[in-house]
């Protein structure tokens, strides 16, 4: 495993993957996985957006073959599956169950064991490959690496959400609701990057229970190139309350997902996991005071590239809105 990592994991997980002795490969399948590990590799050595740095997290080895299962990572909350075959889809069970489809599964390689541990490639068959990514954190990035301007600019994944919920785009996020309007989980805005480190035009389309990245490549980028899908569930890893003689501190980091989910038609998913993680003794202290805990919480989570690590929030600061403190002065605590 690599030896520099970024530290995410927002509970103590168990994580199982397929080993080369679980599936036997052919050796132009193995090729693409080789490839496609290469050009994560690559791109996780090189760039300086943490969530382009996809291969940073340490996981176990181990495998459920019996149940087609390639790749497994579970959580307090939640566990993902990635199967063997990519017909199955990646299945996500916890108090909301989601699964995932894989692009071009049809016609896709069963999963490929890889050196990289974790990580399985299914080859597409068109010049892209799907190399999963899970996260300790309780995160899979689905991660297409495209290898030349013949493979496709359209990869589809369809949804199956919670019974009776619903979904939807939302500043380039989907959001995904259970059937009480809950925060089920989403996927966030979507990237993709060069083999050079230039960024490659992408979109999301939903549509009929089908999210589509669209990677406008062609011949003028250097390949191949990488995009993904990422989704998770948890945007925070834990909150607690600390006092001081001038009153109460509220103190939470965001998991690497919650950072890339920070637009403002997303912020009140990150007010109530707040309040939840609180618990009953102190979620009101979010909205107390005109609600400066709330308001400072928010600035962080917006300028969140400028808060790399724990955002404390300050119940004696005034309140303000949080656009007017996301400043060089104020820095999300005003004066």
């Amino acid at each position: 495993m690599r030896s520099v990592r970024l530290s995410i994991g927002a509970a103590a997980a168990g994580i199982f993957l397929l080993t080369s002795s679980t599936v036997s490969a052919q050796a132009t399948e193995l090729s693409v996985a080789d490839e496609a590990i290469q050009a994560l590799q690559d791109l996780t050595s090189s760039t300086t957006d943490p969530s382009q740095a996809v291969l940073y997290e340490s996981v176990t080895s181990g495998a459920d073959e019996e149940a087609g299962v390639a790749a497994s990572i579970s959580t307090t909350s939640l566990t993902i599956d990635v199967p063997i075959d990519p017909t199955d889809g990646i299945q996500i069970t916890g108090d909301s169950d989601v699964t995932i489809g894989l692009p071009f599964a049809d016609q896709a390689s069963s999963a490929q064991p890889t050196e990289e541990e974790g990580v399985v490639v299914y080859d597409n068959g068109n010049g892209s490959a799907t190399a999963p990514v899970l996260k300790e954190e309780g995160a899979v990035q689905i991660t297409t690496v495209i290898n030349s301007s013949a493979a496709p600019q359209r990869y589809d994944y369809p949804i199956e959400i919670p019974e009776d919920g619903s979904a939807y785009l939302t500043d380039e996020a989907l959001i995904i609701l259970d059937a009480q309007g809950d925060f089920a989980g989403g996927i966030a805005p979507p990237w993709a990057t060069d083999a050079e480190g230039a960024p490659v035009p992408t979109h999301f389309e939903y549509a009929n229970g089908t999210l589509t990245q669209v990677v406008l490549h062609d011949d003028s980028y250097a390949y191949p190139v990488v995009a993904d899908p990422y989704h998770g569930k948890d945007l925070l890893k834990y909150a607690n309350v600390k006092f001081v003689s001038k009153g109460a501190i509220v103190n939470t980091t965001p998991t690497a997902y919650g950072r890339k989910m920070a637009a403002p038609t997303i912020h009140s998913y990150h007010v109530k996991e707040l309040k939840q993680r609180l618990g009953p003794n102190h979620y009101h202290r979010v909205d107390n005071k005109q609600g400066t805990i709330r308001e400072q919480f928010l600035c962080h989570v917006f300028g969140n590239a400028f808060e790399p690590g724990e955002y404390n929030m300050e119940d004696w600061r005034p309140s303000k809105h949080w656009a007017l403190q996301l400043n060089l002065i104020d820095r999300c605590n005003p004066n």
